[in-house]
């Protein structure tokens, strides 16, 4: 099981093996570092592992579930957003989790197959800015790719968007990259309906444009999140 964790700069990693939960990363913001400095705290308390150290990139391993890790580190590297988990199972269905291997958050009939690939989101902020242009990092790529269908990796390789289908309403959205220029010289913003031909304020600029997608993406396919990216138009 792996589970991604999206910063700033790509993500951090969370992969469950026979010692217990491996924590990797390759460069931190400073709330970053705040937050992995009380993972170690914590782990250094509960006896999860000895003479840890952080460095500017690395990897080390807990004595801990990975649900646990994962659960104490996203709420400290992002304290102020509000979190969600997505689970994406080996039949290529993604749900909501409250946490790793955890029972679904809200559909009693959960999906018995095997998951695969976790990963926590922040929930794009509801505004209207235009989209700003920082540095996108190869590792929010392949978060993202690891998530999408084969037919959207195409589309996102051509041009820098892809389509996804809504829970609730089952319309289809151009979800776009803040780097391209040319589609959002159309769609304007980052989600876009394409049955009600209009735009939605989200973003999320506190991440790589991948994983501000990815974030989007997965939003889409719940229903209530997705009433919640369609708040502003």
């Amino acid at each position: 099981m792996l589970w991604y964790l999206p910063t700033f700069y790509g993500d951090i990693r969370l992969k469950r093996n026979a010692q217990g939960t491996e924590v990797s990363w390759e460069k931190l913001t400073d709330m970053e570092r705040v937050g992995m400095a009380k993972l170690l705290a914590t782990a250094a308390k509960k006896g999860w592992g000895d003479r840890l150290e952080l460095r500017a990139e690395g990897s080390f391993t807990l004595v801990a579930d990975l649900a646990d890790v994962q659960t104490l580190l996203a709420k400290a590297i992002k304290p102020e957003r509000a979190l969600v988990d997505f689970v994406l199972f080996e039949d290529g269905k993604i749900e909501e989790r409250r946490a790793a291997d955890a029972t679904p958050f809200r559909s009693p009939e959960a999906n018995t197959a095997v998951p695969e690939k976790g990963v926590t989101v922040a929930k794009p902020t509801q505004g209207c800015p235009e989209p700003d242009f920082e540095r996108a990092d190869i590792r929010a790529r392949e978060v993202l790719f690891a998530f999408l269908s084969p037919d959207q990796q195409e589309d996102f390789e051509k041009r820098n968007a892809f389509i996804s289908t809504g829970a609730g309403t089952g319309h289809h959205y151009v979800v776009t990259s803040r780097h391209a220029r040319d589609t959002l010289s159309t769609t304007r913003r980052q989600l876009y309906d394409l049955n009600e031909k209009r735009p939605f304020c989200v973003h999320d600029y506190a991440v790589p444009a991948a994983e501000e997608m990815l974030a989007i993406h997965l939003m889409l396919q719940d229903v209530h999140h997705e009433r919640y990216l369609r708040h502003l138009e």
